[in-house]
């Protein structure tokens, strides 16, 4: 490298360090500003679950099965299932069709037992349908209720999981 260029390669480095620096010295003695910030944000309304469920077989005293139940969460939210409520019974003969009330009267709460609500089934957000299984075990039916078709509702609920 001749003397000429190696000048010049000092100069250039002397010459970047001095502007460098005057940048920190101009940046450490600038003015700092402070203000406050505000917002709004709206919250998600919570919308009502729904389902549909099924057995996996016909029932009888002692029985264990599967409910397929199928979960809609309209909410932006997913919402893991930890409650039920006592269901409600409605039974009809399947020979004719007619309303079995000997056999609605002695279905309770206490016929049948679900699993699975404790909070580690999970439902996604805005789910239409989405397919879980339960299992289920039928501890005592009445006589009364064979041959007969059983409807239920129950309230479920559960908590919106982060």
């Amino acid at each position: 490298m001749s003397k000429t260029a190696k000048r010049s390669a000092v100069i250039a480095t002397v010459a970047a360090i001095a502007v460098g620096g005057l940048g920190v010295t101009a940046w450490a003695a600038g003015w700092f500003a402070e203000g406050t910030a505000t917002g709004t944000a709206q919250s998600e309304d919570i919308k009502p679950l729904s389902a549909t469920i099924t057995l996996d077989g016909k029932i009888f005293p002692g029985a264990k099965r599967n409910a397929i139940v199928k979960v809609n969460n309209p909410n932006e939210f997913k919402v893991a299932l930890n409650k039920a409520e006592a269901p409600t019974f409605t039974a009809r003969k399947l020979s004719d069709n007619s309303n079995n009330t000997a056999c609605a009267s002695k279905l309770t709460a206490s016929v049948i037992k679900f699993g699975g609500l404790d909070g580690s089934t999970t439902i996604a957000g805005k789910a239409e349908g989405q397919e879980i299984k339960l299992p289920v075990e039928i501890l005592d039916i009445d006589q009364a209720c064979a041959g007969s078709e059983l409807s239920m509702t129950m309230k479920f609920g559960g908590t919106s999981v982060v």
